[in-house]
C-alpha cells in the first residue's frame, strides 16, 4: 500500500440485538419532551458515525430558539382575553343598577340589526347579489329569498368578504362590530365553526384612533403597521403585530374598522380610506379567508368612499319587534326585570308611531333615550314632541351631569348648558351647518366657558 493511500474506515458494526431500549434514539413526538438541542445533536453524530467520521459535539453545538409558534400562540391567546374582557359589556350611560350605572352583558342586550343592499347612488338593490368583483354570484339560505331587499347583518357578513355598513347616528354600528368582536373572539378559542362561518380573529379598531396613530407617524404610517397597536395601554404591541401579520397571510383575520366619517377634516379622510383600501388590496386576497367590515354614517361616506371593491349595505330602522325586545332588556337594567313595565313601555313607544313619530323609535340610540325618559316620568312619555326633546335632554343632562361629578369633572348646572346648546345651535344656523368636529365643539366651549 502506498504511504500516501488513506485506509478506508472500517464498516459501523452492527447494533447488538442485546443493546438496552434506552441506548436507542427515541423518536421525538409532539409533546414530547426531549430536549431539542441534545435531540439534534445525537441525529448529527449518528450521521457522522455511518460515514466514518470522529466528531465530538459540545452541548451547544445546536442552540435552539423558543418555539415561535407557541410565541405567536401565547400572544394570541392574552389579545383574545383582553377583546373578550373590553367587549363583552356594553355599558350605557343613565342606566343605573343599585344605584350605580351597572354594564349590560352585550349578548343579552343586542338586537339583530337589518340592512338593506345599496348602490352608489343610495337606491336599494334587490334579488341575487354578485360579488363586487364581478365573479362568483351568491345566494342567501336560512329561508331568505333572492327577491327580499333586507337582510341581517350576520347573513351579510357571512357572505360578504368585504362590507361597507352605512347608518345613521345611534343606529347601532358599533354595538354592531362590538358584538362581532367578542363574538369571533368567542368562538375561535372553541375552534368550531359558528353562525358567522370558520373561525376568525377579529381585529376591532377605530379610525378616530388609527387616524391619531397616523398624524403622529407624519401620514406615513399604514393600516397594517398599525394593526396590534391598536389597544390603548396594550404593551404588546410589536409582538402583537407580528402575530396578527400571520394570522393575516394564513386568512384567518376579521378587519372590522368602526367610524370612517369621524376623520373631521375631508383631506385626511380621504387619505385614510386610500390606506384602508391599500390594506384590503393587500390583505384580503380572493383566496385567503380574510374579512372586512367597515363602518360610517350615511352621510360621512358619500364625502370620501372607498375605492376598492365592496358591498354596501344601510342600515334599517328598527322594526316593533327589534323595538319589543329592546324594551324588554332596558326595563331589565332600569328596574330589575319588572316585564309589566317592559310590555307598557313598548306600548307607549308604539303610540309614538301611530302619532306619525317613527323617527323617534327607529335606532336603539332612541329608544334607550326613550325609556329613560320613561322611567323618570314614572312609567309615562309625552306626546307632543317638543315636550319629548325637552324632558329628554334634561334626563341626559342629568345623567352627564353624574358622570362628570364621579370623575371630579367641571359639574355645570341644567341652566348653563340649556344656554351652551342654545349658543352651539344659533352658531350652527348662522354658519348654515348641521354638525359640527369635535375640534370646533371643543373651540365652541373654550370660548364660551372662558377655558372652565
Amino acid at each position: 500500500m502506498r504511504e500516501d493511500s488513506v485506509e478506508p474506515p472500517p464498516p459501523p458494526a452492527e447494533p447488538s440485538s442485546s443493546a438496552s431500549p434506552s441506548s436507542a434514539m427515541p423518536p421525538l413526538q409532539a409533546g414530547s419532551s426531549i430536549d431539542a438541542s441534545a435531540r439534534a445533536r445525537d441525529i448529527y453524530s449518528g450521521i457522522a458515525n455511518l460515514i466514518g467520521l470522529q466528531i465530538n459535539l459540545g452541548p451547544n453545538a445546536f442552540p435552539i430558539e423558543p418555539s415561535s409558534v407557541a410565541i405567536h400562540d401565547e400572544v394570541i391567546d392574552r389579545y383574545l382575553d383582553r377583546i373578550i374582557a373590553d367587549n363583552g359589556d356594553l355599558a350605557i350611560p343613565g342606566l343605573p343598577m343599585s344605584g350605580r350605572r351597572a354594564p349590560l352583558r352585550l349578548e343579552s342586550i343586542y338586537v339583530t340589526l337589518r340592512a338593506s343592499y345599496t348602490n352608489r347612488m343610495g337606491g336599494i338593490v334587490r334579488g341575487a347579489q354578485t360579488d363586487r368583483s364581478g365573479a362568483t354570484p351568491f345566494w342567501f339560505e336560512d329561508g331568505l329569498t333572492t327577491g327580499e331587499a333586507s337582510f341581517s347583518l350576520q347573513d351579510a357578513f357571512r357572505k360578504e368578504r368585504r362590507l361597507v355598513v352605512l347608518g345613521d347616528p345611534g343606529s347601532g354600528k358599533t354595538t354592531a362590530l362590538q358584538w362581532l368582536t367578542y363574538r369571533l373572539a368567542t368562538e375561535y378559542r372553541t375552534g368550531g365553526s359558528n353562525e358567522l362561518g370558520s373561525p376568525r380573529i377579529p381585529i376591532f379598531l377605530r379610525a378616530s384612533v388609527y387616524l391619531k396613530a397616523w398624524l403622529e407617524h407624519r401620514r406615513t404610517y399604514p393600516l397594517s403597521a398599525f394593526v396590534g397597536h391598536h389597544l390603548p395601554g396594550y404593551s404588546e404591541g410589536a409582538a402583537l403585530n407580528a402575530a396578527l401579520q400571520k394570522v393575516l397571510q394564513d386568512g384567518r383575520a376579521v378587519l372590522l374598522l368602526d367610524g370612517l366619517d369621524e376623520v373631521a377634516d375631508l383631506k385626511d379622510r380621504y387619505d385614510i380610506a386610500r390606506e384602508v383600501d391599500r390594506f384590503l388590496d393587500e390583505r384580503l386576497k380572493a383566496a385567503d379567508g380574510n374579512r372586512a367590515v367597515i363602518t360610517s354614517r350615511i352621510v360621512g361616506y358619500s364625502v370620501a368612499e372607498l375605492k376598492t371593491d365592496a358591498a354596501l349595505m344601510t342600515i334599517e330602522p328598527l322594526t316593533p319587534a327589534s323595538v319589543d325586545a329592546l324594551c324588554r332588556v332596558l326595563m331589565i337594567a332600569l328596574r330589575g326585570g319588572d316585564s309589566g313595565e317592559a310590555a307598557k313601555l313598548s306600548v307607549a313607544v308604539a303610540r309614538l308611531r301611530e302619532k306619525g313619530y317613527a323617527d323617534l323609535v327607529s335606532t336603539p340610540l332612541l329608544v334607550t333615550i326613550l325609556a329613560l325618559v320613561y322611567n323618570e316620568r314614572g312609567g309615562e312619555l309625552p306626546t307632543r314632541r317638543l315636550a319629548l326633546y325637552s324632558l329628554a335632554i334634561d334626563v341626559l343632562v342629568d345623567r352627564w351631569s353624574e358622570r362628570a361629578r364621579e370623575r371630579g369633572d367641571v359639574d355645570f348646572s341644567t341652566q348653563e348648558i340649556w344656554i351652551l346648546f342654545a349658543s352651539l345651535a344659533a352658531e350652527m344656523l348662522d354658519r348654515s351647518v348641521v354638525r359640527v368636529s369635535e375640534t370646533d365643539l371643543n373651540q365652541f366651549l373654550e370660548r364660551r366657558t372662558n377655558g372652565r
